[in-house]
């Protein structure tokens, strides 16, 4: 009898952990991860921003604005076979150097924000940056790096005070180009800085409008 019992406890042991593994696939599946209304503020302009940016050694001008709505997608995990997926909206911009822009979110909230400077694939986790305990981040296998130089800080383009700035470094490890980026809060990119991009530039805002 006690051995009976004994089976009955393992049996019904089991029946309940394996009704916590139900309801916990069924509390994931089909979960959906949104970028946050922080975030976009930093990242997500609607059509009709616009930005004029000045050259420092040219003196040329060029604005950039939004050619269309931002591309909202879901996309589905492809390590998860339970149906979760996340939010990415995708940005295009007319512009002689800053071609577009991307934000995502991963299932443990980190967002990223991803850019593509003459074509080329940039990826600037600050999020994830400024919660580190060295603000940096590497990719040994590619020779890249990420790095964030400051958060939350103030810069002066002229005269014009900015405040909420995020200062960020990348560099691509097979062709050493460097770039450093200053972002404003509600604002975007307002200054941009590239090394060993043939030629070397700086692109400084001086004049922008903003919907979002």
């Amino acid at each position: 009898m006690c051995f009976l019992n004994r089976i009955q406890l393992i049996i019904a042991f089991e029946c309940v952990l394996m009704c916590l593994l139900v309801a916990s696939c069924k509390k994931e599946e089909g979960k959906h991860f949104y970028i946050s209304d922080a975030f976009k503020r930093w990242t997500l302009f609607n059509k009709g921003s616009y930005w004029i940016y000045r050259n420092d050694s040219t003196l040329m001008m060029d604005s950039v604005f939004l050619k269309s709505d931002p591309q909202i997608l879901e996309i589905p995990y492809s390590n998860t076979n339970l149906g979760a997926s996340h939010e990415q909206i995708s940005t295009s911009f007319s512009s002689s150097f800053y071609n577009s822009s991307d934000i995502l979110v991963d299932p443990d909230n980190s967002e990223h924000f991803r850019v593509y400077i003459d074509n080329d694939f940039i990826f600037i986790p600050w999020a994830l940056l400024a919660g580190s305990s060295d603000n940096f981040s590497s990719y040994p296998s590619l020779g890249d790096s990420y790095k964030l130089l400051s958060f939350d800080s103030v810069y002066y383009i002229g005269a014009v005070k900015f405040t909420n700035v995020v200062n960020t470094q990348a560099y691509d490890g097979f062709s050493r180009k460097r770039y450093t980026f200053w972002f404003a809060k509600d604002i975007g990119l307002i200054k941009l800085i590239g090394y060993n991009t043939n030629p070397d530039f700086s692109w400084n805002v001086i004049r922008f409008h903003i919907i979002h």
